[in-house]
C-alpha cells in the first residue's frame, strides 16, 4: 500500500454536523466525503475535506439490488486499490458502505453516531420479523456479490454525544463529542431567525407519525388531546409553539389541530421552516421548555440548552415501536424528564 487515506459517508444533515464536531475534537482532515444526494452541503463540511462526492439515496429494497450495485461501481471509480482507507461512518448496513468495506483494504472503521437510533439495542426482539429477514438476506447478496462470505469488521472507535450508545456494536473505544465543540460547529451554520420568541416560549416539537405510518389519523388526534390537555391544566398555558417536522404537510396539520385542540383555550403557533437547532441557539437566553415524544431534537436540544427538556410517554406509541422504552431510558439517563402518562 502506498499510504493511507481518512474517508466518510454522511446520509444526513445531522450526520454532518456530527462529522465537523469529530474533526474539530480529532484535528482530522478528510480525503474524500461521500454524501447523500437531496441534502444541502454546508460550508463547514467543505473545509474539512478535500473533494465531496455525492452517491444516490436509494430505498432499503431487494428491488433496488442491481441499483444498489450500479451507484457502487460509479463511486469504486472515486477508490484507488493502492491505498488504504480509515472509514468514518454511520453505518456498516447501508448496501453502498458494505459494499466499499467489502471491496477495499480498510485500516480502521469508526462509527459515529445517527440520532437515538444509535442507543437502543438492535436484535431479533427489535424488530418485525419481516425487516430483520430483509436485512439479513441484503447482507447475505451484497456479500456474496463482492465475494465475501463473513463480516468479520473490527470497529475502532464509536463516536457519540453521550454515553451508552451503539449497545449492539462490539468496538474498541468509544470517544464523547465534546457538547461545546458540537455547539460551535452548529453555530457556524446558524441562520438569522425571522420569528420572535417571549421569554419561557414553549416549543412542541411534531413527528410524522401519520406520515411514517406509525399512527392512523384518529390515533394521532387522540394522542395529541392528552398533550395539549396536559399544556392547558397542568401547564396553565395559553400558547405553544408548534415546531413541525420536515415530512409533515402545514395543510394537514392544521386540519387535525382544529380537531386536537376544540374547545380549550391555547393558542396553537404552527414553525414549518425554522430549524431547531437554530432556533435553540438563537433564543438560547429565552429560558425555553421544549417537549415532544421521541424526537432526536430532545436530546439535541439537552446538548444545547441542558435544562427544560421533557419527553411524554405514550403506551400506544410503545406497542408501535418496540424499542421505545429504551429511548425513554436512555432519556432518563442523560437527564431528560420523561412524563409519565396518565389516564385522564
Amino acid at each position: 500500500m502506498e499510504s493511507k487515506k481518512n474517508i466518510a459517508f454522511v446520509g444526513t444533515e445531522f450526520q454532518q454536523n456530527i462529522l465537523c464536531t469529530i474533526s474539530m475534537q480529532e484535528n482530522i482532515k478528510f480525503n474524500l466525503i461521500f454524501i447523500k444526494d437531496k441534502i444541502e452541503i454546508n460550508e463547514k463540511l467543505k473545509n474539512i475535506t478535500e473533494k465531496i462526492i455525492i452517491f444516490e439515496d436509494i430505498p432499503y429494497s431487494w428491488k433496488n439490488l442491481f441499483t444498489y450495485l450500479r451507484s457502487f461501481k460509479k463511486l469504486k471509480k472515486k477508490l484507488n486499490n493502492n491505498y488504504s482507507y480509515n472509514v468514518y461512518t454511520w453505518s456498516i448496513e447501508n448496501p453502498i458502505i458494505k459494499l466499499i468495506l467489502n471491496k477495499y483494504e480498510v485500516d480502521s472503521i469508526n462509527i459515529f453516531e445517527d440520532g437515538m437510533g444509535s442507543y437502543v439495542q438492535r436484535n431479533i426482539n427489535s424488530f418485525i420479523l419481516k425487516d430483520y429477514i430483509l436485512m439479513k438476506g441484503m447482507n447475505f447478496l451484497l456479500n456474496l456479490f463482492s465475494g465475501r462470505f463473513f463480516n468479520n469488521y473490527k470497529i475502532d472507535n464509536t463516536y457519540a454525544l453521550f454515553g451508552g450508545a451503539f449497545p449492539y456494536l462490539k468496538y474498541k473505544k468509544q470517544i464523547i463529542l465534546d457538547h461545546n465543540i458540537f455547539k460551535k460547529v452548529l453555530e457556524k451554520n446558524i441562520k438569522k431567525s425571522h420569528i420572535n420568541l417571549p421569554d419561557s416560549s414553549v416549543i412542541f416539537l411534531q413527528q410524522s407519525l401519520v406520515e411514517m405510518n406509525i399512527l392512523s389519523e384518529q390515533e394521532y388526534i387522540d394522542l395529541h388531546k392528552k398533550i395539549i390537555h396536559y399544556f392547558v391544566k397542568r401547564c396553565n398555558l395559553k400558547e405553544v409553539i408548534w415546531k413541525l417536522h420536515p415530512r409533515t404537510n402545514m395543510k394537514n396539520e392544521k386540519e387535525r389541530l382544529k380537531r386536537i385542540v376544540g374547545d380549550y383555550d391555547i393558542k396553537i403557533k404552527l414553525l414549518d421552516k425554522e430549524n431547531i437547532e437554530n432556533l435553540l441557539i438563537a433564543y438560547s437566553n429565552k429560558n425555553l421548555k421544549i417537549y415532544s415524544f421521541y424526537s432526536s431534537g430532545l436530546y439535541v436540544s439537552k446538548c444545547l440548552l441542558n435544562k427544560h427538556i421533557y419527553a411524554f410517554e405514550s403506551k400506544k406509541l410503545s406497542t408501535k415501536i418496540l424499542t421505545l422504552n429504551q429511548v425513554y431510558k436512555f432519556f432518563q439517563n442523560i437527564g431528560i424528564k420523561v412524563i409519565k402518562e396518565k389516564n385522564e
